[in-house]
């Protein structure tokens, strides 16, 4: 009786491990994919953009000539003050 019942249960169970792995790998993968425009206060405020993101280790630039700017995220139209970072290089 308790090897019937592991015998149906068990491909069930298999099934559904399955289908919930795969949302969970799709939805990190999606999570990998979003940034956030980073932007320069030169030669005025909120001046120039590049992507980045909100989370890493080196703080996100554009280089103009030979000087690197910082860029930060945009917290209204005119203040861009919230610390970003270079993006993950893909593979």
């Amino acid at each position: 009786m308790k090897r019937k019942f592991l015998n149906s249960v068990l491909p069930a169970f298999a099934i559904t491990l399955a289908i919930a792995g795969a949302f969970a790998a799709q939805s990190a993968q999606n999570k990998k994919l979003v940034g956030q425009t980073g932007w320069i206060n030169f030669p005025s405020n909120c001046a120039q953009s590049r992507q980045c993101d909100t989370d890493g280790s080196v703080l996100c630039t554009i280089k103009i000539g030979t000087t690197n700017h910082q860029a930060y995220g945009k917290l209204s139209a005119t203040d861009c003050s919230q610390t970003l970072y270079m993006p993950p290089v893909n593979p």
